[in-house]
């Protein structure tokens, strides 16, 4: 597969609407490995907001109560650690 392009990962689809891929192995629902081994074939520029998003979801993650402020003491929290 090291000369191929790209390449796509087949799902099933629950009663829900929920996509569950059929892969086994290695698929973006997988281990942290598995998960590191995949990128995306186009990259877009994260830009402001992107930004933003990730650093609330990065100190949501951080447990401890820091979810529970407000998004500008969850920026901060990022940003200072």
């Amino acid at each position: 597969m090291k000369d191929e392009e790209c390449f796509y990962y087949p799902h099933n689809l629950d009663f829900r609407g929920c996509a569950y891929p059929m892969h086994l192995y290695l698929n973006h629902l997988g281990s942290n490995v598995c998960r590191g081994l995949l990128e995306f074939v186009e990259g877009r520029p994260l830009g402001k907001t992107r930004l933003y998003w990730l650093k609330i979801h990065l100190a949501n993650l951080y447990g401890g109560g820091v979810d529970k402020y407000s998004f500008e003491g969850r920026l901060t929290f990022v940003i200072e650690k």
